[in-house]
């Protein structure tokens, strides 16, 4: 029981599409949910849901020690050859263990009146709501992990793509009914986890993976118990210092922001940080695959296969730019069209924090590779080095100019400066130990991140220049019959427009010509696009030949 053969196993391509089209599901989602959300709630109601939920699922995140991670890169090694009922069993009376901790402290912090130094500005209400939230999203990432870990991610994915569909309708009724306040977002989303999460799990279970065994610890032998915790103890012990300085360090630059800027501007830096994770949807698609392939590799000994897994992150790493730059330069016809007047100032962080993921992308699966092959020690020193660099620097940006150490008084915009800087930094020192494991060149590797982005910014900017065409008055009349009645839709979209098709055209252009700046090969390009395209063009011809 509990184990999935491996030639059940779906390939690592098919497991991608089906990663990628829920992804696609979700940025179609997420954009529409963009649309409704900041609208109808405000910068402030918005700040109050971004903040206190980033906030809680860091602090179940921390809190959980290392152990979600620890457990995937077990099953991703061992299970398919190996009994997990359990690993899973550990870590499913941890994850309940540590929100039920949490919730017993935040009730503390409210009865003892001392929540408002915590949680500075929060109604009270919101903070419980945030909980319910916060705690069945970490128990759906535990659920990601066991799918994952198991190569069941066509399963996965697509509970993934009814919880975004569900919610983005849900979202669409309350909006145009008009009840579309803080309190109905939250009962909303909270709602479609919950049922996502029982769905999934029970999904799980008819496969096998998540076994009722698991529940019952005390039916295990206690030898085996005590193996994986050894295991686990392994694991965590390097990142203890890094999960230590984490629990401030995690917390520190919204609580600041909180503080300094209040609610509006924790809601101009949550819509930005929103856009920029639209961007990171796409690779972020292939992080778990690609870490467990990882591990896989590693367990069986098999140095090559590991070298040519990390060099396609090159891929990644073009389609996140592309979609970075893309949003980071239309982040103003983007605010326009979407959000509103009331959230202008949030163009400048969208700009910068559209750039987040390209090297975000970089930082995970360079992390991934770190933990796969057991360098936890030094990621955890990794780590800690950029922590000690970001606390004063978010201080510098944020704080007022008025403070005994005067800041630059940023606000959104300067956390979003220091979230770049940091991450550029943190992922260029995992890229060099990488390279030297793997016996890369990490000059090669810097030079490639330089030229792609440089290039795509200069295709960026030449498809700037067409927008002007998009810049034309149109008919009210013939606008009125495919578009609703939105100065924004009849003004903005059409720039858009222009500007992306001519940007995308460049892109594929230079692909075409210059394959190796997306991390792919002339013959790869013949493999997997023009021998289909031409296969299915033949086949068509074939057909009509035939009648």
């Amino acid at each position: 029981m509990g184990k999935i053969l491996p030639d059940r196993e779906p390939s690592v391509e098919r497991r991608y599409f089906y990663k990628l089209m829920s992804h696609f599901v979700g940025v179609l989602m997420g954009f529409a949910v963009m649309v409704f959300v900041p609208r109808s709630l405000g910068p402030v109601n918005f700040g109050y849901f971004e903040f206190v939920t980033d906030n809680f699922t860091t602090i179940l995140t921390t809190l959980s020690l290392s152990f979600p991670s620890a457990y995937f890169y077990w099953i991703s090694r061992k299970g398919h050859k190996e009994n997990c009922d359990v690993a899973t069993g550990v870590n499913i009376l941890w994850h309940v263990g540590v929100i039920i901790f949490f919730a017993v402290f935040l009730g503390a912090s409210v009865a003892g009146g001392f929540h408002s130094y915590i949680w500075p500005k929060i109604p009270v209400w919101v903070l419980w709501s945030g909980l319910f939230f916060a705690g069945f999203s970490f128990l759906f990432q535990f659920l990601n992990y066991i799918a994952d870990g198991r190569a069941l991610t066509v399963d996965l994915e697509r509970f993934r793509m009814a919880q975004n569909i569900l919610r983005a309708s849900g979202l669409a009724i309350l909006f145009f009914i008009g009840f579309l306040t803080l309190r109905t977002y939250f009962l909303l989303q909270t709602s479609v986890l919950a049922m996502i999460v029982l769905g999934l799990g029970v999904q799980l279970a008819r496969k096998k993976a998540l076994n009722p065994m698991s529940f019952g610890l005390w039916r295990h032998r206690w030898r085996d118990i005590a193996a994986y915790l050894t295991f686990t103890k392994d694991y965590v012990k390097p990142l203890l210092w890094l999960y230590l300085f984490n629990v401030g360090y995690s917390l520190y630059d919204r609580w600041f922001l909180q503080v300094i800027g209040g609610p509006e501007e924790q809601g101009f830096y949550g819509i930005a940080f929103k856009f920029g994770a639209l961007a990171f949807i796409f690779t972020s698609a292939m992080t778990p695959i690609l870490t467990r392939e990882f591990a896989h590799a590693y367990e069986e000994g098999d140095k090559e296969r590991l070298r040519g897994l990390f060099n396609r992150i090159q891929v990644f790493l073009f389609i996140a730019t592309v979609c970075g730059v893309y949003i980071s330069v239309q982040s103003g016809n983007i605010v326009r069209l979407v959000a509103g007047k009331e959230f202008l100032p949030a163009v400048v962080p969208i700009s910068i924090m559209a750039l987040y993921p390209i090297h975000q992308t970089f930082g995970q699966l360079s992390a991934a590779l770190l933990l796969s092959t057991g360098q936890t020690r030094l990621f955890g020193i990794i780590g800690i080095l950029v922590m000690v660099l970001g606390v004063p620097l978010t201080y510098f940006l944020i704080a007022p100019r008025r403070f005994p150490l005067p800041g630059m008084e940023m606000g959104a915009m300067g956390l979003a400066i220091k979230m770049i800087v940091v991450q550029i930094i943190g992922t260029n020192l995992q890229l060099y130990f990488n390279a030297r494991y793997l016996g890369f060149s990490f000059a090669k590797w810097l030079w490639f991140q330089a030229r792609v982005i440089a290039i795509v910014y200069t295709i960026a900017g030449l498809s700037k220049m067409t927008e002007r065409l998009g810049d034309v008055h149109w008919n009210d009349h013939i606008a009125g019959m495919w578009l609703p009645k939105n100065a924004a839709l009849h003004t903005v979209l059409p720039k858009m427009v222009f500007f992306g098709m001519t940007y995308f055209l460049l892109v594929a252009i230079l692909i075409t010509v210059y394959p190796s700046i997306a991390g792919i090969s002339c013959d790869e390009i013949k493999r997997y696009f023009i021998g289909p395209a031409t296969g299915r063009i033949a086949r068509s011809l074939r057909r009509r030949k035939g009648r």
